[in-house]
C-alpha cells in the first residue's frame, strides 16, 4: 500500500524504470482475503488506497471519446469503456534492452515504438510472454498487447468496482458506493456482451 500512496499504483517492479507500468490490479484480492481472515475493521485503512489504484486504471474516463483509446482505456461506444494493459514508454524495456532493440531495429520509427509499447504492456500483464498477445500466435515480433481487451483484466477491475461499492457502503460513503455499483453493473453488461460467445461456450 506504500507504493500506491507514493505513485498511485503498484509498479511492475520496485526499480525506477518500472514506473511507466503497473502490475495487474490484484491488490483487491489481498484486501478481500484480509477481510475474510481478520474482519472488516482490518481493511478499512486500505479502502481509500484501492480507490486511488482504481483512479489510475480509469485515468481519462471522463474525457475519452467514442472510438478512442487512452492509456488503459478503450471507449468502444457511448456506453462502453473497457481496459487494456498499457505502458507509457516507447523505447526498448530496460530489463531486456538488447533483445527489444534488435526486434525493432529494422522497423520504421513509428512501428518500432508501437512494438516497444506492446512489449512493455505485455510485461505489465504478467503474461510475458504468452502467445495470447501475438497476432500470429507464434512470433514475438507480431505482439499487439495494446490492441487487445483482456477478459481477465476487465474481470479484476469488475471485482474492484463491486468490492469498493460494498466497502464504501460499510463506511457510510453512499456517494462512492453508488458510483462503484453503477460502474460494476455497466462493466458486467459489457463483459457479457463482448467477451462471451454463445456459439463457442
Amino acid at each position: 500500500d506504500l507504493l500506491i500512496d507514493t505513485y498511485g499504483f503498484i509498479p511492475n517492479g520496485t526499480r525506477h524504470y518500472f514506473l511507466t507500468r503497473s502490475q495487474p490490479p490484484v491488490f483487491v484480492l489481498y484486501i478481500d482475503l484480509l477481510e475474510k481472515m481478520k474482519g472488516f475493521d482490518a481493511i478499512i485503512p486500505f479502502i481509500q488506497k484501492l480507490d486511488k489504484e482504481y483512479q489510475f486504471w480509469m485515468n481519462g474516463m471522463d474525457s475519452i471519446k467514442t472510438g478512442e483509446h487512452f492509456e488503459h482505456l478503450v471507449k468502444i461506444d457511448n456506453e462502453t469503456i473497457l481496459n487494456r494493459y498499457y505502458d507509457k514508454g516507447r523505447t526498448p524495456r530496460e530489463e531486456s534492452f538488447y533483445h527489444d532493440y534488435v526486434l525493432g531495429s529494422k522497423l520504421p520509427k513509428e512501428e518500432a515504438e508501437k512494438l516497444y509499447l506492446d512489449l512493455r504492456a505485455g510485461a505489465a500483464s504478467g503474461w510475458d510472454y504468452s502467445t495470447r498477445w501475438f497476432r500470429d500466435g507464434k512470433n514475438l515480433a507480431t505482439i499487439a498487447t495494446t490492441d487487445i481487451l483482456p477478459v481477465d483484466l476487465n474481470c479484476l477491475i469488475y471485482l474492484m468496482e463491486t468490492k469498493l461499492s460494498e466497502w464504501f457502503a460499510k463506511i457510510d460513503n453512499t456517494e462512492k458506493s453508488n458510483f462503484y455499483k453503477s460502474q460494476a453493473e455497466k462493466r458486467k453488461e459489457h463483459i457479457q456482451k463482448y467477451f462471451w460467445s454463445e456459439e463457442e461456450g
